[in-house]
């Protein structure tokens, strides 16, 4: 009896031994997020162009059905979509990991018995409640773990439809781009037609050199050429936007619009620097750093000793009917398990999973500095591409002027044919020149309301219910 006693006192040491060099496990503190630093330079009320307001689904009903046919038919985004359906579900499972197990059995058994030769039967009715007493916070970090990677699943979802509006409008404006360009090269190629008419019926009378023809030849072919070019640019466009709203490539394709909106975006007098914050990526890159955070906690936890309890009732009986009406019989069992040797595997998890969580900080102030780049070059662009659209402008202006006297001095006779022609190639070749600039500036604003992280949904807010 003395011997039994003194056996439980050194089981029960070894308990309390186990329990406190458990507890003895250092787990890393939380990180902190990166703070966003000032940046009171970033005031774009100098780097406005003179326009209108925001702008609105009227202008351009066109573009905002095929940007509601992206976000609603575009394969990247239902593959997203469902992904984050998934780690929904994901983070529901390691919730009910927390919450004690119940379960309800019935079973029989019908054997012949070897010595009497005579059938026995056994009903069975069992009832189990399983609880693992989560009293160091494993299973609760488990669960915050799996929360953040699934808001994560979704911040990633709302950066790709971002994005899917973003690439929409500048195929969109490419597409109209080039029917303009396409417009205009064939102004420009009816007037080298012109030319080439002249010099053809002047060589031929003599009044002119081989040479002047031959030019005026090339610079059909040239702009032939360029058309050509346009015209497949436009092409490729085109299948890369029935790719984008899940149709097949060749599939038909309308677009009424002839008019590129260089009103598509206008900006507020001044953006606080903080708006970086509301970025869906950057959202994204902090809270897969809080999950990884999480998930390196809960391996730490795994070093230390793990309590369960079990409660179950059961009945038996040789029919149905008897088991129900039979004795009931309960038992509690608590066990606790902590684990002493497996070669280093667990805290070798530990640590790995505390440099992926180290990583996945660095990543995310590497997605901040990133996006503060985005902001500075954009912005910068901004600016300068405003004032090579003013310059162009008054160019062209000057170059309408300088149209206007040609005709009347071709009308009076003191200009020639050719002159008079090459100066109006000219003022379509500045319209060109102007057309690219303000396709570069629509596109680099829309990269600085993306940086900024701005909404984007003006642009889809009214488009089709259907879709």
């Amino acid at each position: 009896m003395v011997h039994k006693n003194i056996g439980d006192y050194i089981v029960f040491i070894c308990m309390i031994f186990t329990v406190l060099t458990g507890c003895a496990v250092r787990i890393p503190a939380p990180l902190e997020p990166v703070v966003l630093e000032e940046a009171p330079q970033w005031n774009v009320a100098d780097y406005k162009l003179i326009f209108g307001s925001l702008f609105t689904a009227q202008q351009n009903v066109g573009m905002q059905k095929f940007i509601g046919e992206v976000l609603a038919h575009n394969p990247d985004l239902k593959s997203l979509a469902s992904t984050v359906k998934a780690t929904r579900y994901n983070a529901h499972i390691a919730k009910a990991e927390i919450w004690p197990q119940a379960g309800f059995n019935v079973s029989g058994r019908r054997e012949k018995n070897a010595l009497t030769k005579e059938m026995d039967k056994t009903v069975s009715i069992s009832f189990e409640v399983s609880w693992a007493l989560d009293i160091w916070g494993k299973l609760l970090d488990d669960a915050r773990s799996a929360q953040y990677l699934s808001e994560k699943s979704e911040y990633d979802l709302s950066q790709a439809k971002r994005v899917m509006v973003a690439q929409s409008v500048n195929l969109w404006v490419e597409y109209l781009n080039d029917i303009r360009i396409e417009n205009d090269l064939t102004n420009l190629n009816a007037i080298f037609n012109n030319i080439l008419d002249y010099y053809e019926e002047s060589y031929q009378t003599g009044l002119s050199p081989f040479e002047f023809y031959l030019n005026a030849k090339n610079n059909l072919k040239n702009g032939q050429t360029r058309i050509r070019q346009v015209q497949l640019e436009r092409i490729k466009t085109g299948l890369t936007m029935n790719i984008m709203r899940g149709h097949f490539p060749a599939g038909k394709l309308v677009i009424k619009e002839s008019r590129i909106p260089i009103t598509l975006m206008a900006l507020p007098d001044s953006i606080s620097p903080t708006s970086l914050a509301e970025r869906p990526d950057i959202r994204s890159a902090f809270a897969q750093t809080r999950g990884f955070e999480f998930s390196a906690r809960a391996a730490y936890k795994a070093l230390l000793p793990q309590i369960n309890l079990t409660v179950s009732a059961f009945k038996n009986g040789e029919t149905l009917k008897k088991a129900f009406n039979g004795d009931l019989l309960w038992q509690l069992v608590g066990g606790l398990t902590q684990p002493l040797f497996n070669g280093g595997q667990l805290r070798a998890i530990a640590r790995q999973k505390s440099a992926e969580a180290e990583a996945s900080w660095w990543q995310y102030r590497n997605t901040v500095l990133k996006a503060m780049l985005e902001v500075e070059q954009a912005m910068a662009d901004d600016k300068m591409l405003a004032r090579r659209i003013g310059q162009k402008k008054t160019m062209l202006k000057d170059m309408e002027k300088k149209t206007a006297s040609a005709k009347e001095r071709f009308s009076d006779g003191d200009m020639a044919l050719p002159d008079y022609l090459q100066i109006k190639a000219e003022r379509i070749e500045a319209q060109m020149e102007l057309s690219g600039i303000e396709l570069l500036y629509i596109k680099n604003r829309l990269s600085l309301v993306m940086a900024l992280g701005l909404p984007v949904e003006t642009m889809s807010e009214n488009k089709n219910e259907k879709s």
